[in-house]
Protein backbone atom coordinates (compact mmCIF):
# COMPACT_ATOMS: atom_id res chain seq x y z
CA UNK A 1 0.00 0.00 0.00
CA UNK A 2 2.97 2.62 0.89
CA UNK A 3 4.50 1.85 -2.94
CA UNK A 4 0.55 2.81 -4.12
CA UNK A 5 -0.31 6.03 -2.16
CA UNK A 6 3.43 7.67 -3.12
CA UNK A 7 3.19 6.71 -6.79
CA UNK A 8 -0.20 7.84 -6.47
CA UNK A 9 1.30 10.96 -5.10
CA UNK A 10 3.73 11.39 -7.60
CA UNK A 11 1.41 10.92 -10.69
CA UNK A 12 -0.91 13.81 -9.23
CA UNK A 13 1.96 15.75 -8.85
CA UNK A 14 3.33 15.44 -12.12
CA UNK A 15 0.15 15.53 -13.88
CA UNK A 16 -0.42 19.07 -12.14
CA UNK A 17 3.05 19.88 -13.16
CA UNK A 18 2.85 19.53 -16.58
CA UNK A 19 -0.63 20.97 -16.95
CA UNK A 20 0.28 24.39 -15.46
CA UNK A 21 3.54 24.41 -17.86
CA UNK A 22 1.38 23.68 -20.33
CA UNK A 23 -0.91 26.51 -19.53
CA UNK A 24 2.01 28.96 -19.16
CA UNK A 25 3.44 28.01 -22.62
CA UNK A 26 0.37 28.25 -24.25
CA UNK A 27 -0.98 31.46 -22.05
CA UNK A 28 -4.31 29.71 -20.83
CA UNK A 29 -6.08 30.64 -17.35
CA UNK A 30 -5.61 26.64 -15.94
CA UNK A 31 -7.28 28.03 -12.38
CA UNK A 32 -10.00 29.34 -14.47
CA UNK A 33 -10.49 25.71 -15.99
CA UNK A 34 -9.01 23.57 -13.41
CA UNK A 35 -11.76 24.69 -10.19
CA UNK A 36 -14.75 23.86 -12.18
CA UNK A 37 -13.23 20.44 -13.19
CA UNK A 38 -12.58 19.76 -9.78
CA UNK A 39 -15.90 20.55 -8.59
CA UNK A 40 -17.32 18.39 -11.09
CA UNK A 41 -15.11 15.32 -9.91
CA UNK A 42 -16.01 15.96 -6.53
CA UNK A 43 -19.60 16.04 -7.35
CA UNK A 44 -19.20 12.69 -8.57
CA UNK A 45 -17.38 11.35 -5.97
CA UNK A 46 -20.05 12.25 -3.39
CA UNK A 47 -22.59 10.73 -6.02
CA UNK A 48 -21.23 7.70 -6.70
CA UNK A 49 -19.45 6.58 -3.37
CA UNK A 50 -22.28 5.20 -0.96
CA UNK A 51 -22.83 2.65 -4.29
CA UNK A 52 -18.91 1.72 -4.24
CA UNK A 53 -18.38 1.43 -0.81
CA UNK A 54 -20.37 -1.96 -0.23
CA UNK A 55 -23.93 -2.35 1.21
CA UNK A 56 -21.87 -3.70 4.62
CA UNK A 57 -20.15 -0.30 4.51
CA UNK A 58 -21.68 3.39 6.23
CA UNK A 59 -20.48 5.98 4.00
CA UNK A 60 -20.26 9.71 5.23
CA UNK A 61 -19.89 12.57 3.19
CA UNK A 62 -18.97 16.04 4.82
CA UNK A 63 -17.84 19.09 3.16
CA UNK A 64 -17.31 21.49 5.99
CA UNK A 65 -17.72 20.04 9.41
CA UNK A 66 -17.29 17.30 12.27
CA UNK A 67 -18.36 13.84 12.88
CA UNK A 68 -18.55 12.50 16.34
CA UNK A 69 -19.39 8.77 17.33
CA UNK A 70 -19.61 8.59 21.01
CA UNK A 71 -21.72 7.00 23.47
CA UNK A 72 -23.81 3.07 23.06
CA UNK A 73 -23.51 2.41 19.45
CA UNK A 74 -23.22 -0.20 16.79
CA UNK A 75 -19.77 -0.22 15.16
CA UNK A 76 -19.54 -1.42 11.77
CA UNK A 77 -17.87 -0.88 8.63
CA UNK A 78 -17.40 3.71 7.71
CA UNK A 79 -16.16 5.47 4.99
CA UNK A 80 -16.11 8.93 5.45
CA UNK A 81 -15.37 11.68 2.99
CA UNK A 82 -14.20 15.12 4.55
CA UNK A 83 -13.82 18.63 2.58
CA UNK A 84 -12.34 20.42 5.78
CA UNK A 85 -13.16 18.55 9.40
CA UNK A 86 -12.75 16.62 12.19
CA UNK A 87 -13.82 12.75 13.04
CA UNK A 88 -13.99 11.44 16.52
CA UNK A 89 -14.44 7.87 17.63
CA UNK A 90 -14.72 7.17 21.23
CA UNK A 91 -15.10 3.09 21.07
CA UNK A 92 -15.28 3.01 25.07
CA UNK A 93 -19.17 2.13 25.51
CA UNK A 94 -19.91 1.08 21.47
CA UNK A 95 -20.95 -2.34 20.28
CA UNK A 96 -17.60 -3.62 18.71
CA UNK A 97 -18.40 -7.16 16.86
CA UNK A 98 -16.00 -9.96 16.72
CA UNK A 99 -13.27 -9.53 13.90
CA UNK A 100 -12.02 -6.75 12.33
CA UNK A 101 -13.79 -3.45 11.42
CA UNK A 102 -12.81 -0.58 9.30
CA UNK A 103 -12.72 3.22 9.50
CA UNK A 104 -11.78 5.14 6.33
CA UNK A 105 -11.35 8.69 6.89
CA UNK A 106 -10.32 10.48 3.98
CA UNK A 107 -9.96 14.93 2.99
CA UNK A 108 -8.17 17.76 2.71
CA UNK A 109 -7.83 19.12 5.99
CA UNK A 110 -8.42 17.80 9.37
CA UNK A 111 -8.03 15.26 12.47
CA UNK A 112 -8.93 11.56 13.45
CA UNK A 113 -9.12 11.32 17.19
CA UNK A 114 -10.03 7.66 17.96
CA UNK A 115 -9.98 6.17 21.89
CA UNK A 116 -10.14 2.49 21.80
CA UNK A 117 -10.51 0.03 24.84
CA UNK A 118 -7.47 -1.90 25.49
CA UNK A 119 -9.13 -5.15 24.96
CA UNK A 120 -9.21 -4.56 21.59
CA UNK A 121 -6.71 -4.94 18.78
CA UNK A 122 -5.80 -1.08 16.85
CA UNK A 123 -4.04 -0.76 13.47
CA UNK A 124 -3.88 2.42 11.93
CA UNK A 125 -2.76 3.21 8.87
CA UNK A 126 -2.04 7.31 7.87
CA UNK A 127 -1.05 8.91 4.62
CA UNK A 128 -0.87 12.04 2.62
CA UNK A 129 1.30 15.09 2.39
CA UNK A 130 2.14 16.35 5.65
CA UNK A 131 0.27 14.41 8.70
CA UNK A 132 1.10 13.11 12.56
CA UNK A 133 0.24 10.51 14.75
CA UNK A 134 0.29 10.54 18.10
CA UNK A 135 -0.01 7.39 19.97
CA UNK A 136 0.83 6.23 23.47
CA UNK A 137 2.89 9.11 24.35
CA UNK A 138 5.00 8.72 21.31
CA UNK A 139 4.30 11.30 17.90
CA UNK A 140 4.93 10.17 14.08
CA UNK A 141 5.46 13.07 11.82
CA UNK A 142 5.26 12.21 8.17
CA UNK A 143 5.77 13.73 4.60
CA UNK A 144 4.54 12.46 1.71
CA UNK A 145 4.54 8.82 3.31
CA UNK A 146 2.25 6.92 4.86
CA UNK A 147 2.63 5.41 8.99
CA UNK A 148 1.25 2.42 10.35
CA UNK A 149 1.19 1.26 13.50
CA UNK A 150 -0.28 -1.50 15.19
CA UNK A 151 -0.41 -2.76 18.94
CA UNK A 152 1.16 -6.26 19.80
CA UNK A 153 -2.00 -8.33 20.40
CA UNK A 154 -3.50 -7.08 17.16
CA UNK A 155 -3.65 -10.70 15.10
CA UNK A 156 -4.64 -12.27 18.01
CA UNK A 157 -7.67 -9.88 19.33
CA UNK A 158 -10.98 -11.00 19.31
CA UNK A 159 -12.19 -7.57 18.39
CA UNK A 160 -9.95 -5.62 16.09
CA UNK A 161 -10.54 -1.99 14.72
CA UNK A 162 -8.52 -0.44 11.55
CA UNK A 163 -8.42 3.14 10.91
CA UNK A 164 -7.30 4.25 7.64
CA UNK A 165 -6.59 7.95 7.29
CA UNK A 166 -5.87 9.92 4.18
CA UNK A 167 -5.64 14.00 4.04
CA UNK A 168 -3.20 16.15 2.28
CA UNK A 169 -2.64 17.57 5.39
CA UNK A 170 -3.73 16.02 8.70
CA UNK A 171 -3.38 13.93 12.44
CA UNK A 172 -4.47 11.11 14.01
CA UNK A 173 -4.49 11.13 17.65
CA UNK A 174 -4.87 7.51 19.66
CA UNK A 175 -5.95 6.70 22.95
CA UNK A 176 -6.10 3.54 24.43
CA UNK A 177 -8.70 3.01 28.09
Amino acid sequence: MRDKNAATMGVILVGLGAIFLLGNWLNINIWGLLWPVALIALGLIILSRPRLAGADTRSDVLLLGDLHRYGDWQVTNSETWIGIGDVDLDLTHAVIPAGETTFSVRGLIGDVEVIVPQTVGLAVDASGLVGTVKEQGREHTFLLNRYHYETDDYAAAERRVRVESGFLIGDVKVRRV
